[in-house]
C-alpha cells in the first residue's frame, strides 16, 4: 500500500532527540528515568497500527475541512470561518502529537 504524505501543516516538529522523534509529552510521566523511556517508546512502536489508522482518520478530515474563500454576501461569515480554523488547528495538534 503507498503511503500518502500528510499536508505540510500536520507534519510533526520534534527536536528533542532523546524521544526518538516522537513529541515529548508521551514521557512525560517517565521523568528523566531512560529506563520508562525506552519501555514508553517500545510500547508505542508495538501500538503503530492504531496510530497509523488514526492518523489515516486525521488526514481525511483535514483535506476534507480545507478553507473556502470567503463570502462576505453570507451573514456569520466570520463565525463560521473561526470554527472551520480552530477545527483544523485542533486536528494538526492531535496529530502531531501521535507517534
Amino acid at each position: 500500500m503507498d503511503k500518502v504524505n500528510p499536508p505540510a501543516e500536520l507534519e510533526a516538529q520534534v527536536t528533542d532527540d532523546d524521544t526518538g522523534g516522537l513529541d515529548g509529552r508521551w514521557f512525560a510521566e517517565d521523568g528523566g528515568d531512560r529506563n520508562s523511556r525506552a519501555e514508553t517508546k517500545k510500547m508505542l512502536e508495538n501500538s503503530s497500527i492504531q496510530f497509523r489508522l488514526l492518523k489515516k482518520i486525521l488526514e481525511s478530515e483535514f483535506r476534507q475541512r480545507q478553507i473556502d474563500p470567503v463570502d462576505f454576501s453570507k451573514p456569520n461569515f466570520d463565525q463560521k470561518r473561526m470554527y472551520d480554523e480552530g477545527y483544523r488547528k485542533a486536528l494538526q495538534t492531535i496529530y502531531k502529537i501521535l507517534p
